[in-house]
């Protein structure tokens, strides 16, 4: 049985078909859902980090989490001066 077929129909998801089972994986800037099949938009693709040239990542610690680095000694979301 292909249960990727069924599953993981989404076009911003790609579906890893193993023997009896299934994995479902979000594309760039999606995240998996808590349903394990649904991707839904991440984090650094929803203006998360709203100053020029910040960038979000994943944090390295965990992994359902993300981070706005910001450029030149500042700080925060909006990237103020420490």
């Amino acid at each position: 049985i292909d249960e990727c077929n069924e599953i993981c129909k989404e076009s911003n998801a790609k579906c890893i078909n193993t023997d009896g089972s299934y994995e479902c994986q979000c594309i760039t800037g999606y995240i998996l859902a808590a349903d394990g099949h649904t991707c839904i938009i991440g984090p650094c693709n929803s203006n998360t980090c709203k100053a020029p040239r910040t960038r979000c990542m994943k944090d390295e610690q965990d992994s359902k989490r993300y981070q706005c680095f910001c450029p030149n000694n500042k700080i925060g979301d909006d990237c103020q001066y420490l």
